[in-house]
């Protein structure tokens, strides 16, 4: 299990958003993604996921989450539901996108603190960079129970 330095720089992110950048030479065990946000209670946090095939099951990105300054972000466990632990989550790829302005990666995440919220986030180039803008939202009672529901039970 490899980590990955928590992010040093300050970022200003409104309320409610972030950005989670695409790694350019992730080497094995290293996150794909990193990147911070602002939850919409204003709490700073930093995020690297990594991307997980699993078999006979929708392949995600587990997330790992930490407040800024933080000495490492570490990959999960490989296979392990992630969203219901603090400074966890899974985003899963939007794979039969109806909207073309909908999300294209969409979960939950838990703060260190211990509060969940809905993640999504929209694919962009920016520059040479390639990221996802994120909005962090308060899970409706309905969304609550999908991030509270294993995969594959009725919510």
């Amino acid at each position: 299990m490899t980590s990955t330095p928590a992010a040093k720089k300050t970022y200003e992110n409104d309320p409610g958003s972030g950005l989670l950048f695409f790694e350019d030479a992730a080497a094995s065990g290293d996150p794909v993604l990193s990147g911070h946000a602002k939850t919409p209670a204003g709490e700073n946090i930093v995020l690297a996921a990594w991307y997980q095939e699993l078999q006979g099951k929708k392949n995600l990105y587990a997330v790992s989450i930490a407040a800024p300054g933080s000495p490492k972000l570490r990959a999960p466990d490989a296979g392990a539901r992630m969203d219901r632990k603090p400074g966890t989550g899974t985003l899963y790829p939007e794979e039969q996108k109806t909207n073309p302005k909908g999300p294209d990666v969409t979960g939950f995440i838990v703060t260190p603190t211990g509060v969940t919220y809905r993640l999504a986030g929209w694919f962009r180039t920016g520059g040479r960079k390639e990221f996802y803008s994120l909005k962090l939202t308060i899970p409706t009672p309905r969304e609550q129970r999908e991030a509270d529901t294993p995969p594959g039970e009725p919510t």
